[in-house]
């Protein structure tokens, strides 16, 4: 989208579901990875204007704008990347060594496949798996203690950060 790009926000998932008639959920984050609860706002009220003028879907719907969240999708290659060290849940289109869904530590890319080390090790000699990244339907980090305090960590930096901005 667009319209993302020239405000600083990155698209992170779309989403289109029936909840209270039907609900266009838009989930997006700025270029350094934080969103606002005033961020969603002013996201908000420019895609709210662009699509009324767009129109692009042919009935009533409600209007989501969302951060990723803790537990956020993971959507890119770059997110792989990004996320390595933490836990995911992995949700294939199809079986990859007898199943669909993996828990693991992500490991890193190897040329377009995210290594995971599964969490009740499937290879018993390194407990790793390499999933194609087209193969992935879904995935998502998982909620644990070292992700909410990496999290933590990554505001109160940006925080340091914007204040040092305005103070100078």
């Amino acid at each position: 989208m667009p319209i993302l790009n020239c405000e600083e926000f990155r698209l992170v998932k779309v989403n289109l579901f029936d909840h209270n008639g039907k609900t266009l959920q838009i989930m997006a984050e700025k270029l350094d990875g934080t969103m606002s609860i005033e961020d969603c706002e002013k996201l908000s009220n420019v895609l709210s204007s662009f699509l009324d003028i767009e129109d692009p879907l042919p009935y009533a719907y409600n209007l989501e704008i969302s951060s990723p969240g803790i537990d956020r999708p993971l959507v890119r290659k770059s997110d792989f990347e990004r996320w390595v060290g933490y836990d995911a849940e992995i949700e294939t289109e199809y079986f990859l060594f007898g199943r669909k869904i993996f828990f693991g530590t992500i490991v890193g890319l190897k040329e377009n496949h995210v290594v995971i080390n599964i969490i009740n090790g499937l290879d018993k000699e390194h407990g790793k798996v390499t999933l194609p990244i087209e193969s992935i339907a879904r995935a998502r980090l998982v909620f644990t203690d070292s992700l909410i305090t990496e999290s933590f960590q990554r505001e109160k930096a940006l925080r340091k950060a914007n204040e040092a901005d305005r103070e100078s």
